[in-house]
């Protein structure tokens, strides 16, 4: 009140009560009226409710205090300086000390507070991309800074530019967050995949990925491609249609043909020649794994190149090897031998089986089993398929395939053979072919002379029949008479015994 007879006028604010007993707020704005003399005459004055302007800065006041928590507790500290002149600071937030080690006032009072806490390593380089903020509104930069103690820590400056309404550069807003472990696991990873990326630039194999679904688009290849096939990554990459046109034409619908296991088993691995930058074609071991998402839907194929020239010329060469070998074998002996694989094409014969099948060239390395036999039936090389046609056909393709007890084959040049055949474990057939004409000429000659016998005893017996009769009559004879030798005239005499003597 003392204000008012001193002033002549004063403005109050404060809660009054209603009719109905609530409270509001006024605004009471008092005016002292003196009389001619300058006395206090009369004071008149109007109550204005503010209630609705109170409770407005009292919502201000409670953000207000719960900016100052969320700034004081906030993992970053929060700044701003002028936008130009000499950019003095204007605000720093309250957990610059418990960030950073410093006070408030260390910022706002010192305006090359920041300038002397970046590293010196890093200053120029965070000054030179200032200009980046003036001219799209908002930067980040990442930089070493000097804590209060002494250390250096990572900070990520996120700063924004504000304009007036001319678009006149104003103040810059900015804040400091402590990026210092995610640097460390930033530079650990680096260096993890600094040492990844020299293993898979080392090593034999080269390391590949393509999505599992739609055009099967290449996702990643190891920088060694370049050196284990001649190749620069981006040919993979950029080139969708890469592999195919490199693997070789008759490997091609074979690999394809098995890739359907990848997606059944999760894992597949074939062997194949791969041509490389340089026009060669070398072996390679392909090893594929199929990654599926959360659902179990493919997802990507990751795999592996490995050279296995060297493996698989040493292979070839044992192969041969063993096959000379097996080939020096089966000609050794007197037998007619064949070996078919599971879809029965000739894999391997000697010259004996060779020479059952004389019919020009001969069968064929890959010929299947019927194309040879229905070729030698042509040229009538088999007796036994003489008026048989189709059906004697039919009954050898079913003996072959399903081979039982050994058969005999007679042949046009009259040989007997013998025929065994058996299944291999690989589904093929084996066959060996004997040769038994002599022994089936020898039972035809002991059939004939065992004829021989039976005709001569058949005749023995139609003799005896007819000298019996005979036989008896010269026994009664002998009865009567005896032999005497005549000596003159050098033979046997019949003579008459008397009745009396």
């Amino acid at each position: 009140m003392n204000r008012l007879f001193d002033v002549g006028r004063q403005t109050l604010e404060y809660r009054f009560r209603r009719r109905d007993g609530s409270y509001c707020w006024v605004n009471d704005e008092q005016h002292l009226v003196r009389d001619d003399a300058g006395a206090p005459l009369e004071v008149v004055g109007s109550w204005s409710d503010i209630g609705a302007r109170k409770a407005a800065e009292d919502a201000e006041d409670a953000a207000r205090a719960r900016l100052s928590v969320l700034l004081e507790t906030a993992p970053s500290v929060i700044y701003s300086f002028k936008a130009r002149d000499d950019y003095a600071p204007t605000f720093i937030s309250e957990n610059i000390k418990r960030l950073l080690g410093y006070c408030p006032e260390k910022y706002l009072e010192h305006a090359d507070f920041w300038r002397s806490h970046v590293h010196p390593e890093d200053l120029a380089a965070v000054e030179a991309e200032q200009a980046r903020l003036f001219d799209k509104g908002r930067h980040v930069a990442e930089y070493r800074f000097r804590k209060r103690n002494g250390t250096y820590i990572w900070v990520s400056d996120d700063q924004y530019l504000l304009r007036d309404d001319k678009g006149e550069p104003t103040e810059i807003v900015g804040s400091w967050s402590n990026i210092t472990a995610r640097k460390a696991a930033e530079e650990a990873s680096n260096a993890s995949r600094a040492r990844f990326d020299m293993m898979l630039h080392s090593a034999p194999a080269v390391v590949y990925s393509f999505a599992a679904t739609g055009n099967f688009t290449p996702t990643f290849v190891s920088d060694n491609i370049q050196r284990v096939l001649g190749y620069e990554p981006d040919d993979y990459l950029k080139q969708p249609d890469f592999w195919r046109a490199r693997v070789h034409p008759e490997d091609l619908a074979a690999v394809e043909a098995e890739q359907v296991k990848l997606f059944e088993d999760g894992r597949h691995v074939s062997e194949y020649r791969f041509r490389k930058a340089d026009g060669v074609y070398c072996w390679v071991s392909d090893e594929q794994t199929l990654v599926r998402d959360q659902n179990g839907s493919p997802l990507e194929v990751i795999g592996t190149w490995s050279e296995v020239t060297a493996r698989k010329t040493a292979e070839q060469a044992a192969l041969q090897q063993s096959e000379q070998r097996l080939t020096d074998a089966i000609e050794t002996i007197s037998e007619g031998f064949s070996l078919y694989d599971a879809e029965d094409r000739l894999v391997l014969a000697n010259h004996n089986y060779a020479e059952l099948f004389d019919f020009g060239e001969g069968p064929r390395a890959a010929s299947t089993y019927e194309e040879i036999i229905r070729k030698a039936v042509a040229h009538g090389l088999i007796a036994d398929a003489k008026g048989g046609g189709e059906g004697w056909i039919r009954q050898r393709l079913a003996e072959h395939r399903n081979p039982g007890e050994p058969i005999l084959q007679r042949r046009s040049d009259g040989r007997w053979l013998q025929i065994s055949e058996r299944r291999t474990e690989t589904g093929g057939t084996v066959a060996v072919y004997s040769d038994l004409t002599e022994v089936k000429e020898s039972e035809q000659r002991a059939a004939a002379a065992n004829q021989l016998i039976l005709q001569s005893l058949r005749y023995a017996s139609r003799i005896q029949s007819a000298v019996l009769p005979a036989r008896r009559e010269l026994e009664a004879l002998a009865a009567d008479h005896f032999l005497i030798w005549d000596t003159r005239h050098c033979r046997w005499r019949l003579l008459l015994v008397p009745a009396d003597q």
